[in-house]
């Protein structure tokens, strides 16, 4: 696929119905009496950033046994199934958002280094069962928020 051809499936598969993995089971609501921005403050700082990264490093690391991984980090060089320690470094040293194109690009996964979850677009049902079993391996979540 040329850049131009990933950058198009990549605008396309944006528009399609969505997962999140995430910390935590389910969407917080809007007025919850607890503390999501503390406490979302305090997995995104220096000091436990590394421990939220390293659950995703291991996540796609499973997730690369079963499919192709197409990086594409907004900024550095992108990648098609890097070896373990590249992937490790990419997913723990980017800063901004990365696009991860599964398989043939039928699904996208992004991540934004000021989240700490990661969005799925388009997963079909093997894959959705299959990232419910892997995320739960890394004590992550998968859910489906309301879609707009």
């Amino acid at each position: 696929m040329t850049p131009e051809e990933k950058l198009s499936t990549i605008e396309s598969l944006l528009k399609q119905p969505y997962w999140i993995i995430d910390l935590l089971p389910c969407q917080v609501p809007a007025h919850s009496s607890g503390q999501y921005f503390a406490i979302e403050q305090y997995w995104l700082d220096s000091s436990h950033a590394p421990a939220l990264r390293q659950r995703y490093v291991d996540l796609l690391l499973r997730l690369n046994c079963y499919y192709d991984l197409d990086i594409l980090p907004l900024s550095g060089s992108e990648a098609y199934n890097p070896c373990p320690e590249k992937l490790t470094q990419l997913v723990k040293g980017f800063d901004g958002q990365m696009n991860i194109l599964l398989g043939h690009g039928d699904c996208l996964i992004t991540l934004d280094s000021g989240d700490t979850y990661a969005t799925v677009y388009n997963p079909d049902s093997s894959l959705l069962i299959l990232l419910r079993q892997l995320a739960a391996s890394v004590n992550l979540f998968v859910w489906q928020p309301e879609q707009k």
